[in-house]
């Protein structure tokens, strides 16, 4: 039986201008697979082995912004009727040196050229071409920014958190008080509605409005960069709701409690000097936080990859997209219980204890009986 020829590769490229690579096309069942390794900003690696490329990597970016991420870039291979098995063992061989495998072939903490070395033990490898500049922010294959919403584009990723809820912002830089009252734990109470209908709220708009006029002359060199202090955005999923601008946060956040107003100061010192709180986001220790996410995205994967595997050939696009719009509920569903659960045993336990307990749970009853209770 002839050796099979070394892996060639294609491209290694941003995500972008692999999507749109001439030579990069999906294929059919019968078509041979290509082998890709995707790199994450959060220092992760992706690798399998796929006859839809395109497919495959517009899921891959779907699932990096559910973890609240991006991918840095994409390496892909030629078709070759081996590279099932290749990956398979690949990945396998990877887990055997200690690497930590995430679920659906993601490794964390891992370097692509630490991955080609182990591949290279496996099959003869030619020399992959270079790798990406990195980006010094967002790719705008992640930003959601195409000809339908340019005009009112909001950053697909946000960099400000509060309580393990992402504040997303619009084009000015304004923030989302629909992603605020969520994480002040989304009370009927303190809906947005009754703030804005606040009297006090509405002084303090006109002042913040007077201010960039300066009492109705065009805005000055002192007063340019200000920006019209609330805006509403109908329409879009993704990027309807209100926001406002820094001093309204501030505002909306001491009008629910003092200690949300105090966390949302945290969250923006802490944005602005680079550092992470002693205590988490969702006040827990950082290292438990840690070990809920990764255990949450872990399950959701698993979850989401048993769904397609019942689809089986059948699975059409649609039916990924919605197997990814589940991933995103569920691994929210269980980082929350995860957490909860976390608080509750740090009063007997230490935050290693935890964390560790954390990492190796599993839910009982899988996918027809899932048991939500955490034993």
């Amino acid at each position: 039986m002839p050796k099979p020829l070394p892996i060639a590769w294609i491209a290694w490229d941003t995500p972008e201008r692999i999507a749109a690579h001439p030579a990069i096309k999906d294929g059919l069942g019968q078509d041979e697979p290509r082998l890709m390794f995707i790199t994450f900003a959060n220092g992760a690696l992706k690798i399998s082995a796929t006859r839809r490329p395109r497919l495959y990597l517009a899921e891959s970016a779907r699932y990096a912004r559910a973890i609240q991420t991006w991918i840095e870039g994409a390496l892909v291979s030629e078709p070759d009727r081996h590279l099932n098995k290749v990956a398979e063992t690949l990945r396998k061989r990877l887990q055997l040196e200690g690497r930590r495998n995430l679920g659906n072939g993601v490794f964390e903490a891992m370097q692509i050229e630490n991955a080609l070395a182990v591949l290279a033990g496996i099959r003869d490898i030619a020399e992959p071409p270079q790798p990406p500049v990195k980006e010094p922010a967002i790719p705008a294959f992640l930003r959601k920014e195409n000809s339908e919403m340019q005009e009112n584009s909001v950053g697909a990723l946000p960099a400000l958190v509060i309580a393990s809820t992402p504040i997303r912002q619009d084009a000015e830089g304004r923030y989302c008080l629909n992603d605020l009252h969520k994480a002040a734990g989304e009370e009927n109470k303190h809906r947005p509605k009754y703030w804005l209908e606040n009297q006090q709220t509405q002084e303090l708009i006109e002042q913040l409005r007077a201010e960039i006029t300066e009492g109705g002359n065009p805005p000055s060199e002192k007063n340019q960069s200000l920006i019209e202090p609330i805006r509403t955005i109908k329409g879009g999923n993704d990027i309807q709701g209100t926001y406002v601008c820094k001093e309204l946060v501030y505002a909306y956040a001491m009008w629910i409690s003092p200690k949300f107003h105090l966390t949302v100061i945290r969250a923006f010192d802490a944005l602005v000097s680079g550092r992470k709180p002693e205590v988490g986001a969702a006040g827990v220790h950082p290292e438990i936080a840690r070990a809920a996410r990764s255990t949450a995205w872990r399950i959701a994967e698993e979850m989401r990859h048993l769904y397609l595997a019942a689809m089986g050939p059948s699975a059409k696009p649609e039916d990924h997209e919605r197997s990814w719009e589940a991933f995103s509920i569920q691994m929210e569903r269980i980082e929350e219980r995860l957490l909860a659960k976390g608080r509750e045993m740090l009063r007997k336990n230490s935050p290693q204890a935890v964390a560790n307990w954390m990492l190796s749970w599993r839910p009982e009853g899988w996918i027809r009986n899932f048991d939500w209770r955490l034993h």
